[in-house]
């Protein structure tokens, strides 16, 4: 998406510069005063000419002189943190880490080249290839050599040199990079180099490629630059198992399966008193297989596992293939055929409700007024979760802007696993069965590629394993409220033991943007799905939903052991994890009936 150019072409050399933050002005006058001459370059030019630097945070510097010693000496006097990032080339980084704040980042370098006509002629593109003479106060000269202004007016990313992308595979990357974050469009001879060398971007090291990739995700509308790559012959490239899914049909019908783990058994009788054991009781527990979101958390020790789970795909999100290889479509919304997407344009939607919702979590764009949009329904609790989506699983990657990355992969092992069954009518169908652990394999698997750290990588696969989990909660409890015992086994089964992570709060988000990523954009029974949604988010955060049995168990671990005479291990960690599912269910609310409980349930392991 294109928009209007809202800076200035200057005609004139000299101007006014200075960094807006104030501990960003004074590192940089520091080294204004130490190593002059020095110049600013790249992206802090290209943006003040646009007139878009209010959330600059980093600044590049070139010094006619060794870089390495003079940022260390301005770092240990300022109180910055110096990293060495590149010490063959003379590169070093200077980090600020600002109250309530993104950190600051001064890169400094020595020129290439020997001289600055050269070290910009050497950069990416015409528009990153100007730079600031920095003078006294906030005298500025600026310095084209490469006609950037030109294209700043133009709204074009052009290549400095034909040898450009040779050099530096990874500004392939970055080319389409920058036509999103500026709204700028490609070169024409830009574009067609792109194409021809497209496999040359696996050059790249995983870590810059990722770092790309990151950018690119975090634009406005990430779904397009995503189509770009593919357009441009990149995102098999670097996203292969993404690119794959193109071509996988999909068809959208209405029906979802029910899972025995949602439904409720009945309340067990209480006794007024609970009966005192007359001697230890032992019991062995068998081995049994741990969920996704267990693993994803690392948390291997001994406990409670809730009932096995088929993974089984609703029709809804299965397609359906008729004989001779003719599509069948299932009923759309209205009785009519629905629309055939295949599951990389549905991934792509997706993505979209995913940046909207990072977009509404960030405090980026303000709720609608439609009465049944999901912003209203989640509105009651959007402090809570504007606080827990913006906790950090890396420097500068919140869980918020993991929401776009979780809509990509949620689907990508459809393609392994796609088979053709005959139904009751002889009709072939389409499933998907296990495309959850599947895409969770492959997450990882992609993810660990490309250098992101382990709890990234596990709570990335956490989500693809458990993205239906909200279509099997909705269809179990259609036209209904959600069970407590059924909230809780939800959080329970995609967040492991460890509540205060609340996973399940990012699955309902990734389910909320993979249900509206349809032809028909909500599906028919949105007000329900709006309804369940609202009620799972209501139990992650009030104060007598999981927080009432994380904060105040009714029977701990050692009360347990000393009441039977348990030793440590898996029976303990079962025996609790059932007691804390029926305290969260409302089933009892004393020491007294948890203890009768957990003397019941000991001997329904004996017997």
């Amino acid at each position: 998406m294109a928009i209007p150019f809202q800076g200035k072409v200057w005609y004139h050399n000299r101007m006014k510069w200075q960094p807006r933050h104030p501990a960003m002005r004074t590192v940089v006058r520091a080294f204004v005063a130490e190593a002059t001459p020095i110049y600013a370059v790249g992206g802090v030019v290209r943006d003040f000419l646009l007139a878009r630097e209010t959330d600059k945070t980093d600044v590049d510097l070139l010094l006619e002189r060794a870089a390495l010693p003079t940022a260390r000496r301005i770092a240990n006097r300022l109180g910055w943190a110096f990293y060495p990032l590149d010490a063959a080339r003379d590169v070093a980084r200077l980090v600020f880490t600002a109250t309530n704040g993104d950190p600051l980042v001064c890169d400094v370098a020595s020129l290439r080249g020997g001289s600055l006509e050269t070290d910009l002629r050497a950069r990416d593109f015409t528009v990153n290839a100007m730079a600031f003479a920095l003078g006294a106060g906030d005298e500025a000269t600026l310095i084209d050599p490469c006609n950037g202004q030109a294209d700043l007016a133009l709204r074009c990313i052009r290549r400095v040199t034909p040898t450009s992308f040779a050099e530096d595979p990874v500004r392939l990357l970055r080319a389409v990079r920058f036509v999103h974050q500026l709204g700028f469009s490609l070169d024409e001879e830009t574009l067609l180099q792109i194409k021809r060398m497209g496999s040359t971007v696996k050059l790249a090291s995983p870590e810059r490629i990722r770092d790309e990739l990151w950018k690119i995700l975090a634009t406005e509308a990430p779904a397009a630059a995503l189509e770009d790559l593919r357009l441009l012959g990149l995102l098999p490239q670097v996203l292969p198992e993404v690119g794959l899914t193109e071509g996988v049909e999909q068809l959208f019908g209405q029906t979802a399966a029910t899972h025995d783990w949602l439904l409720d058994p009945p309340p067990p009788s209480k006794p007024a008193t609970p009966a005192p054991p007359s001697a230890p009781i032992t019991a062995e527990w068998p081995d049994v297989e741990w969920s996704i979101g267990e693993w994803a958390t690392g948390e291997w020790d001994s406990g409670y596992e809730a009932p096995t789970v088929e993974w089984t795909t609703p029709e809804w999100h299965s397609d359906v293939w008729a004989g001779d290889e003719q599509l069948h479509e299932a009923d759309g919304l209205d009785g009519e055929p629905a629309p055939a997407w295949d599951v990389y344009t549905h991934t792509l939607a997706a993505v979209t409700h995913a940046a909207t919702i990072r977009r509404w979590l960030k405090g980026e764009a303000e709720p609608p007024r439609e009465p049944d949009s999901w912003q209203a329904a989640l509105m009651p609790w959007r402090s809570h979760l504007r606080q827990h989506f913006a906790q950090p699983l890396a420097v500068g990657r919140t869980r918020a802007d993991w929401l776009p990355w979780h809509a990509l992969l949620h689907d990508i092992g459809k393609p392994a696993t796609r088979s053709l069954e005959p139904d009751a009518t002889g009709a072939l169908r389409v499933h998907y069965v296990g495309h959850e652990r599947a895409s969770a394999a492959q997450t990882a698997s992609l993810l660990d590629r490309l250098r992101f750290g382990r709890q990234e990588v596990a709570m990335a696969a956490t989500m693809a394993a458990h993205h239906m989990r909200l279509h099997q909660v909705h269809a179990a409890f259609a036209g209904r409220p959600i069970s407590r015992r059924a909230c809780f086994r939800f959080f329970r089964l995609v967040g492991g033991r460890q509540f205060s992570q609340l996973l399940g709060v990012d699955a309902v988000m990734v389910a909320l943007a993979d249900m509206q990523a349809r032809p028909q954009q909500r599906p028919p029974d949105w007000p329900d799905v709006l309804a369940h949604c609202a009620q799972l988010i209501s139990f992650a955060f009030a104060a007598d939903g999981l927080r009432q049995t994380q904060e105040h168990p009714l029977l701990d671990g050692n009360g347990l052991m000393q009441a039977f005479h348990l030793q440590p291990g898996r029976q303990v960690g079962e025996i609790l994890e059932y007691i804390l599912e029926a305290q969260a269910a409302g089933e009892i609310q004393s020491r007294a009936e948890a203890l009768t409980l957990a003397h019941r349930r000991l001997h329904e392991q004996l017997a």
